[in-house]
């Protein structure tokens, strides 16, 4: 990392951690790669992926190159660069870290790029204005986007590691509830919407932000107004999972009976799946 990093984190207020590769965003697109591999993810089914605190983005742009090359090596789905069936949208609140994604984007993904569409965008969690550029902009994919008869479309959003600076726990419940309440009681498109994020305890960080983020639904839904759709949003789910990935558990196993260094608290990676009932 250089000055100029530190000086960046320092305007934004934020910290420094995107700019260094953490080993939870390998976990991540591990994950994401085996449940393609499953076809639980489909190359031709619509759907969209946003990454929060995305820092160098790999599992992003793991999952969109995967995605790509399934396209290209089919025999039976027909490649329209013009209709991209999968919109992956790369996020970070670090200005420097922002111009990385968007030069990483450009270079490796042009328009349209083989039926998937990858772009990056800078997301402050306590800026609600960059959340809601960022929501116009998938309503706007989406708008203009055919889905086959017969078929919904899933909205996905994802992190790694983005809960051990608990300053942000707020801040991230709030934008969290936001993009729920949107994609699933504004614009329903009677697909999948949930928040994945991965991580380890961190000393408790992660089991605090789950009880933030209750506490922070219940006061958003008894604070609104009957014309609120958070009214429709009347119950929260959220699940946390050890064994959320058969080979992750087993790689984590492995290490934890062969490494003498191996912390639970540090190097166990959990998944918080979180959705909305109506």
């Amino acid at each position: 990392t250089s000055i100029g990093d530190v000086q960046a984190s320092a305007r934004d207020s934020i910290d420094n951690t995107g700019n260094f590769h953490w080993p939870t965003e390998d976990i991540t697109a591990a994950y994401f790669l085996n449940k393609m591999a499953a076809a639980s993810i489909s190359s031709s089914k619509v759907s969209v992926l946003c990454e929060l605190g995305a820092g160098c983005g790999l599992a992003s742009f793991a999952i969109a190159n995967t995605l790509l090359h399934t396209l290209k090596s089919s025999t039976h789905v027909a490649i329209d660069n013009q209709n991209n069936k999968q919109l992956i949208v790369v996020t970070d609140g670090n200005s420097r870290v922002v111009h990385t994604l968007k030069r990483n984007v450009k270079k490796l993904y042009d328009a349209g790029s083989g039926g998937v569409s990858v772009s990056a965008a800078k997301l402050p969690w306590q800026c609600p204005t960059s959340l809601a550029s960022i929501i116009s902009h998938v309503d706007t994919w989406l708008s203009t986007t055919t889905t086959p008869a017969g078929e919904s479309t899933d909205v996905t959003l994802f992190g790694s590691d983005c809960l051990f600076f608990e300053r942000f726990h707020h801040e991230l419940a709030k934008l969290v509830l936001r993009w729920l309440v949107h994609f699933q009681v504004v614009r329903d498109g009677g697909g999948r919407v949930q928040v994945l994020l991965f991580a380890p305890s961190r000393g408790g960080s992660l089991e605090r932000f789950v009880d933030i983020l209750k506490t922070e639904h219940d006061q958003l839904t008894t604070a609104s107004t009957e014309s609120s759709p958070f009214k429709n949003a009347t119950s929260i789910n959220i699940e946390v999972t050890i064994d959320f990935d058969e080979n992750v558990s087993r790689v984590r196993k492995e290490v934890a009976e062969s490494e003498p260094q191996f912390n639970p608290d540090r190097h166990l990676p959990m998944l918080v799946t979180i959705t909305l009932s109506s």
